[in-house]
């Protein structure tokens, strides 16, 4: 619906809320460019004119957005691939303000381990694998959903396993080091379709990075752990036997320990 400036005038006059939009350009073909997805066509009378101010005088996330990256100086704008609708929206934003626009790429999802849809925290509490770095808790529910750390995993093999969904070097290789994947990584081999989250491709990594760890690297691992669970005090060389004797049959610290303290005995005759 569009009414006259004099009835615009008449009515912020007389008090009544409004926002002010963006008159979206018509009978206009926009050709946008995606580091990923190539050359994406946008035809601008398919858009709707979207709210820029809220009533209450409040930038809306579009806004707000724009003028944060352009003052940020950003060069690269890196997000799922649910903000492709939006970035029509954004360039003519920055092309409004005669600013240049970064670059921008939108990636794949990451999927559900079974079925359709992407992956979502529920999925991680129902099928027992975490989907956070660190335990969550629920303000409202109170319920807790697992974390990375907790759980025992290599920081180093999450990013791994992380990096190589949707995205490989060209070759079988799979392990990755953190300084490989920063020579390796390139936005352009990034595929387009969403990557399927598979819990035990991610427990294999783990495992991995822990059969290629150091005993000695382990054992000062396990030494804050055997502290909290009230083991005694044992010398690192205890650990280290400990660590060697059950770590390639083990993809967790926590699982390696056990914790039970006939282990650590029985370190004295490994």
């Amino acid at each position: 619906m569009v009414i006259s400036a004099e009835e615009t005038a008449r009515r912020i006059a007389a008090g009544e809320d409004y926002v002010i939009r963006f008159k979206t350009p018509v009978n206009e073909t926009l050709h946008l460019h995606d580091i990923i997805r190539g050359e994406v066509k946008f035809e601008t009378n398919l858009l709707d004119d979207k709210v820029l101010f809220k009533s209450d005088g409040m930038p809306t996330y579009h806004l707000a957005n724009i003028v944060d990256d352009h003052l940020m100086e950003t060069s690269h704008v890196i997000r799922g691939e649910e903000w492709l609708p939006s970035m029509p929206l954004h360039v003519l934003l920055y092309r409004a303000f005669g600013w240049d626009a970064p670059e921008f790429a939108h990636l794949p999802l990451i999927m559900k381990p079974v079925g359709n849809g992407k992956l979502s925290k529920r999925d991680g509490d129902k099928m027992g694998f975490p989907v956070f770095p660190l335990d969550w808790t629920d303000a409202s529910s109170k319920t807790t959903s697992m974390g990375y750390r907790e759980k025992g995993f290599f920081p180093e093999a999450v990013v791994n396993f992380l990096a190589l969904l949707g995205w490989n070097d060209g070759t079988e290789k799979e392990l990755f080091s953190l300084k490989e994947l920063e020579n390796a990584f390139d936005l352009s081999r990034v595929h387009k379709a969403g990557a399927k989250f598979d819990p035990e491709k991610n427990k294999w990594f783990n495992h991995q990075y822990l059969i290629h760890a150091k005993d000695t690297d382990l054992a000062k691992v396990f030494a804050p752990i055997v502290a909290e669970k009230g083991v005694d005090s044992l010398e690192m060389t205890k650990l280290e036997k400990n660590s060697f004797f059950n770590k390639r049959t083990r993809s967790f610290c926590f699982r390696i320990l056990g914790i039970k303290r006939f282990l650590f005995c029985c370190a004295n005759i490994l």
